[in-house]
């Protein structure tokens, strides 16, 4: 019974919202965009063939969330853990894969260094973002190692139309204060967009007392300070040159579970990235593309305003640099078919200052096809990689190579004008990062991950709807996870043997009865099958549903997250949960938007990892600038 009263407590807010407001007109929904991930080739969403949501720059606002992982966490396939408040360290879980095993791209460059990432799920600031294309499954054959769970795609803001000012003001609960500027337009050829901004949350104390007594009891904030660069020049009629600038610094207090409780922690992150792209048309038939990228990150986790020290040693610094090339491809070879073809290159440097140094080198050459013909679509793709790794530490020397190649294969059949069904297999692989490798707890001796996935989907897509069904079965051999206790500082990494995930995916898209409708339901099983256990912090059922309506110039909407248990470390249960929101906008004039929002409604206490504390009832009031084209 316990187990699904927030469903039950829920549900009853939702339909009320639906059924009691009136309106004499819709909204109107972009259910069928363009887009790239799914296939590396620009097409509409309803004829992708793996599944894929767009989040777009209209819904980001509407939102109105306040981290990317609370605004992707309504997603079909996406959850995420959380250690606290505002910036802390988030487990983020797409088709039951940990964080390591998705792809996190930022206008179609791979961001991480290492796999640990020099962008967080938590701190990348939403008023950068155009939109996000979200990939579920596996796109290793697409995207390279480690795209197992899938891809996350950011695309940057960019303006349309005249050059003009826009900005974003933002105050609330928890002492939150949010202002951002951008200046961007199109002028004769040249296409810019030049932002900055800061969020800045006080927060709440991060571990509960009662749980961990020797927590500090103390409100742990976070501050992010960012600016982004973008300028797109047309040097002529099949020409184009682009260059983004970015950089973002983040001071997050975190909590410990163990210590004394006057110990005082914080995170701070430092990122810096610039990406320079070249963009022609060689022919009618050939479109390619030459991206050359840089990024920088340090890290460093500081104890009562010093370097944290382990063992002895001040090894709490972390740096990461990364130089990328991406070369990539399409040829049309007639109306109906399409070819795409490159490479991807990258060369990494990870230290964990006074402990090791890894230098990790990444080759990968892909190759994919696709066609139409008649009612019947298909998608191949292939893929070769080959990572090595290079560590020293303490004045030994470690080396690892791997290579693996991968495949994606999809078909999909038009059964009536608005129904499709789809089918595909793919593989993927993993390499250890440098850290499970050779960092703190690290093994030498570690396996790459193998993973192999099948799909069969369904899509309905009509007028204002669009909905996808999908069940998807993944196997994953030698999966890599931590096997030891809190205490373990050698060998702690294992090859755990053998996991898999199954279940049903819905999501839809929709305007009913003068309702803008955003609904998604996941059903799955994420086990290790070797150990005969859950995986830990996915839960077997969660969705959410967005129900929104106009009223002229105001918008009223409410929103419903829902998960089940959980199971976390040292076989702690994680009770289900479900929150309430509500939100508002009013279009003052042709130029201001007013909105506010009102986060955990019924001031419901859950938790995403053991002991740690999450927000409660929260109000919050956004002045928005942005003039019409």
């Amino acid at each position: 019974m316990k187990k699904n009263l927030p469903w039950r407590v829920a549900m009853p807010v939702l339909y009320a919202a639906v059924a009691g407001v009136s309106s004499t007109h819709a909204q109107l929904l972009e259910t069928n965009p363009v887009v790239i991930t799914g296939s590396r080739v620009a097409e509409p969403l309803a004829d992708v063939l793996p599944s894929v949501s767009v989040i777009s720059r209209k819904d980001i606002e509407k939102a109105q969330a306040p981290t990317l992982a609370d605004l992707l966490q309504g997603e079909a396939g996406v959850e995420f853990g959380r250690n606290g408040g505002p910036g802390s360290v988030t487990s983020f879980f797409l088709r039951g894969q940990n964080s390591v095993n998705t792809v996190i791209l930022i206008d179609g460059v791979r961001t991480q260094v290492d796999g640990g990432g020099n962008l967080t799920i938590t701190d990348m600031p939403l008023d950068m973002i155009e939109r996000i294309e979200v990939l579920r499954g596996n796109a290793s054959a697409l995207y390279g190692e480690a795209a197992i769970g899938g891809v996350i795609n950011i695309i940057t803001r960019r303006s349309q139309g005249r050059t003009k000012v826009y900005a974003n003001l933002e105050a609330g609960s928890f002492e939150t204060r949010r202002a951002s500027v951008g200046y961007g337009g199109v002028s004769d050829d040249l296409s810019y967009d030049l932002q900055a901004g800061k969020n800045y949350s006080k927060g709440f104390s991060a571990i509960d007392p009662a749980l961990k007594p020797l927590a500090n009891p103390d409100r742990d904030g976070s501050e992010t300070t960012f600016g982004n660069v973008r300028f797109e020049k047309r040097l002529s009629a099949n020409r184009q040159l682009g260059l983004r600038l970015s950089a973002k610094s983040t001071d997050t207090d975190f909590d410990m579970t163990s210590g004394a409780p006057s110990d005082t922690h914080r995170f701070k992150t430092r990122t810096e990235g610039i990406n320079i792209f070249w963009r022609e048309n060689i022919s009618q038939q050939w479109l390619s593309q030459l991206d050359l990228s840089y990024a920088d990150f340090a890290n460093d986790n500081l104890k009562n305003g010093a370097i944290a020290v382990s063992f002895g040693t001040p090894n709490g610094e972390y740096r990461g640099r990364q130089n990328s090339v991406r070369w990539f491809n399409t040829y049309a070879l007639q109306s109906n078919s399409t070819l795409n073809f490159g490479l991807d290159y990258s060369d990494e440097t990870y230290k964990q200052l006074n402990t090791y140094e890894a230098k990790r080198h990444l080759t990968g050459y892909f190759a994919g096809m696709n066609h139409k013909e008649g009612r019947w679509t298909w998608q191949a793709n292939a893929r070769q990689d080959t990572v090595s790794l290079d560590r020293v530490a303490s004045g030994t020397s470690a080396s690892k190579d791997n290579s693996a190649s991968s495949y994606l294969l999809g078909l999909g059949y038009t059964l009536t004008a608005q129904w499709r069904a789809t089918a595909s297999v793919s593989t993927g692989f993993r390499t250890p990062t440098a850290d499970e490798l050779m960092g703190y707890g690290g093994t030498l001796s570690l396996s790459p991950e193998k993973h192999k996935t099948e799909e069969l989907g369904v899509t309905f897509q009509q007028a204002q709807t669009l909905a996808r069904l999908v069940y998807f079965h993944t196997r994953s051999e030698n999966a890599i996870a931590w096997s030891g206790s809190f205490s373990c500082y050698a060998d702690c990494y294992k090859n755990i043997g053998e996991t898999r995930n199954q279940g049903l995916e819905l999501s839809v898209r929709t305007e009913w009865a003068g309702n803008s409708v955003r609904l998604s339901a996941v059903s799955q099983d994420p086990w290790n099958v070797t150990e005969n256990s859950a995986l830990l912090r996915r839960a077997k059922r969660y969705g959410s549903l967005d129900v929104s309506r106009s009223f002229g110039a105001s918008e009223v909407g409410t929103r419903l997250y829902a998960a089940s248990a959980r199971s976390d470390w040292d076989n702690v249960n994680l009770p289900g949960y479900g929150l309430v929101s509500f939100y508002a906008s009013r279009k003052m004039d042709a130029n201001w938007t007013l909105r506010v929002r009102l986060d955990n409604a019924l001031d419901k206490p859950y938790r995403l990892a053991d002991a740690y504390n999450t927000a409660g009832r929260g109000f919050f009031v956004a002045l928005q600038y942005s003039p019409k084209q």
